[in-house]
């Protein structure tokens, strides 16, 4: 609840004080500090999608209010900003891993995948993105899929640790004690003539 307070009320403070936007930020009334931030995250929503109506095609504004929408949990409403973020600004890896990770929050793990897939296109070795489709995979019940997602992350930051344990988790769904195992050496190298990554 604070660690949201805090992040809210710096991006109220960001769009006031930003050189192109706060001259379109309305007038502020003083807050009680106490107030729920609920109410500060309906503020902060409303202040953007005032800007936004002014600048509609603004991919900055848009993936403000889809990381907005992902605090309240409204993924429906953070996805839509996503994709107009990224309908102007098609080639932002990023952007698409956002996406990725909103739908899959939604329970829309094929989705998820089609999104990541996009931005691995665009930047084949960014670490979240593969192990965000590798846990997409997993959630499909695609172990195989996941597992060389997890390689290829871990063989890019063997320093992973939490990969490392989803990757054991995926070979232990695939009934292969003997690659979990291999799990403890910490090294992706282990596993090039098992899976392919």
């Amino acid at each position: 609840e604070l660690e949201q307070a805090h992040a809210l009320t710096h991006l109220r403070t960001w769009i006031t004080r930003h050189p192109d936007y706060g001259p379109l930020v309305p007038p502020q009334v003083e807050r009680d500090p106490l107030e729920p931030s609920h109410t500060l995250h309906q503020e902060v929503a409303q202040i953007f999608h005032r800007v936004l109506e002014m600048r509609p095609d603004d991919a900055e504004l848009h993936t403000v209010l889809g990381v907005l929408y992902n605090l309240s949990y409204e993924y429906p409403k953070a996805a839509h900003h996503f994709r107009e973020a990224l309908r102007v600004s098609p080639d932002d890896y990023a952007l698409w891993n956002k996406l990725g990770a909103t739908l899959a929050n939604s329970m829309h793990s094929q989705e998820a995948i089609d999104a990541y897939i996009e931005g691995l296109k665009i930047k084949p070795n960014y670490v979240r993105a593969l192990a965000n489709l590798g846990i997409s995979y997993s959630n499909q019940e695609m172990y195989e899929e996941a597992a060389s997602c997890y390689l290829k992350a871990l063989s890019l930051n063997p320093e992973a640790a939490h990969v490392w344990s989803s990757l054991r988790v995926v070979f232990n769904c695939m009934s292969r004690p003997d690659l979990a195992a291999k799990c403890d050496f910490g090294d992706a190298e282990r596993f090039r003539g098992d899976v392919e990554f």
